[in-house]
């Protein structure tokens, strides 16, 4: 093994095997797993001049492991000079503060969970609320325009039929009936009486509007015949 080493490594290896080793902590590595780790790289160096003793190998645990293993090691003032029984009795301790660090994730991650879940009902019911406001809001509304015109006199129905009127848009001069009504039921809450003046003004409106148009008509045919041929 010397004459391998003395002929396929380069002159430092040892030195960059020891810093290496001498640099490493636990970090949130599983202690178990870091002091094997540390051992093995010790065991290359078997046989040179950075080899490290089972003392100092043990030193060097103690004095790089993490913080909430260490609060527990003092605790339990671990007092083992033997290196393997002493990584034993550490790693034991490494597993209770492994499954104590997974119960605290555990809560956090019920607690969170609940948070959200009220969270989405809260969410869920103030959404169920506004459309049930919408929805009453919208029935209301709709209720108020299902309001049944109330029934005719016999004065309005005279009214309809002398002047070309629907019974059911309630409009004179409407130029259809009932059966072909396009305009539908007139809303109650919108309808005013029918009366004899109102009739008389709209029929008087009606003139007002053919006149000006007969007018039209006459000046377009007479203009027509004006136009001298070329």
């Amino acid at each position: 093994m010397a004459k391998v080493q003395k002929i396929w490594l380069p002159i430092s290896w040892a030195d960059t095997v020891c810093c290496k080793m001498l640099a490493s902590n636990q970090g949130q590595h599983p202690f178990s797993e870091w002091a094997i780790n540390v051992q093995s790289q010790n065991m290359l160096l078997r046989g040179t001049t950075w080899h490290l003793t089972d003392v100092n190998i043990l030193y060097h645990l103690e004095s790089h492991i993490k913080a909430n293993l260490a609060t527990d090691y003092h605790t339990e003032h671990v007092d083992e000079t033997n290196l393997w029984l002493w990584i034993e009795k550490v790693h034991m301790l490494d597993g209770k503060c492994l499954c104590y660090l997974a119960r605290q994730k555990k809560a956090v991650e019920n607690t969170l969970h609940s948070e959200h879940a009220c969270s989405s009902n809260d969410k869920k019911l103030n959404s169920n609320t506004h459309s049930n406001v919408r929805t009453n809001t919208q029935n209301k509304d709709t209720m108020k325009l299902f309001i049944w015109l109330p029934t005719l006199t016999d004065m309005e129905r005279q009214l309809l039929c002398n002047n070309d009127g629907c019974f059911k848009c309630c409009k004179p001069f409407a130029g259809h009936t009932s059966s072909n009504c396009a305009k539908g039921f007139l809303d109650g809450a919108m309808y005013k009486m029918l009366t004899a003046s109102a009739v008389l003004a709209k029929k008087q409106k009606k003139k007002e509007v053919v006149m000006p148009s007969a007018v039209l008509r006459n000046g377009t045919d007479s203009g027509e015949e004006s136009v001298a041929p070329l």
